[in-house]
């Protein structure tokens, strides 16, 4: 049987354990750093039109034809739509959340061969933090009340999130690097189309 001294000291072990993991979790991206070099998606690749030739199907090089862009001509087309392209290039450019929070880098929307839309960040260099998470929202809105895309993967470099098929980028138009443990924005860029 363990006596009131021993006990004592385990408890007080546990407690100092469990305050250094959380100083650690909380200091260490304060002087560590995550590099990410994610590969753009990869990109539809044209359709190749197969003809027949002497009974067998065969690529028609004269045929080849790339993928199909939506028709801006079309009668009733509402600019906000969910259906918007990859295609009408929305990009911009990452600013500091505040004067201790910096970010830079570049932001667009790509179009991967699987269909889906990407949010791709080049060159991103933001103050690292616990617990950051990438956000899409509306001007205006709390992060905390926007979609979140997925966790940040590194606060340095090239990184690819998907995006929901249903997203209407008109709406929610600023991506945000959030620390949800503190509530902060460290880094946001406004999505515009056509460039930033």
């Amino acid at each position: 049987m363990m006596n009131k001294k021993m006990v004592a000291a385990l408890g007080g072990l546990a407690v100092a354990g469990a305050v250094l993991a959380g100083g650690w979790w909380l200091a260490s991206p304060l002087f560590l750093s995550q590099q990410v070099d994610e590969a753009l998606p990869p990109a539809p690749s044209p359709t190749v039109v197969e003809r027949q030739v002497e009974g067998e199907l065969k690529p028609d090089a004269s045929a080849t034809q790339l993928p199909d862009k939506p028709d801006k001509t079309a009668a009733n087309q509402d600019e906000s739509s969910t259906s918007e392209s990859a295609s009408e290039e929305w990009s911009g450019a990452f600013v500091d959340g505040d004067e201790r929070h910096q970010a830079s880098g570049q932001v667009f929307v790509v179009l991967g061969n699987d269909g889906k839309r990407y949010l791709r960040f080049e060159g991103l260099h933001v103050t690292n933090g616990p617990d950051l998470y990438v956000y899409l929202k509306q001007e205006g809105m709390e992060t905390s009340d926007g979609i979140k895309l997925d966790k940040l993967k590194g606060n340095l470099g090239n990184q690819n999130y998907e995006l929901p098929a249903d997203l209407d980028l008109g709406s929610h138009s600023v991506v945000v690097i959030w620390c949800k443990a503190f509530d902060v924005d460290f880094g946001t860029a406004l999505l515009k189309k056509g460039g930033a």
